[in-house]
């Protein structure tokens, strides 16, 4: 089963400490249907100043959204136990769908 989750529409986020809404590119809460969401994907890497060395640090998938309020969240993409997400289906009608997992 392959399941494809357009990020551009995610509206929340299932995180260990519950529902998190996510805000559109322009800080709207929660993302309206229509509307880019700040949710992302990328890389994390953990570093350090007082360390020379760079062998040990290793680039993790990542997520990173923007709450209401501005408030920045990011983390491991093992993190994400489940997301909200507006889309099309079945001629175009919109939908609040819920995402049982990234993972499918």
């Amino acid at each position: 089963m392959r399941n494809q989750i357009d990020v551009d529409r995610v509206t929340r986020v299932l995180l260990a400490d519950g529902w998190h809404d996510v805000a559109d590119e322009d800080g709207n809460t929660p993302c309206p249907e229509g509307k880019a969401s700040s949710f992302g994907l990328g890389t994390v890497e953990f570093v350090s100043e007082r360390r020379d060395d760079d062998d040990d640090f290793i680039e993790r998938p990542a997520f990173a959204f923007t709450e209401p309020g501005g408030q920045r969240v990011t983390g491991p993409l093992t993190s994400v136990l489940a997301v909200a997400a507006w889309g099309e289906i079945e001629e175009g009608a919109i939908v609040r769908a819920l995402v049982a997992s990234v993972y499918g």
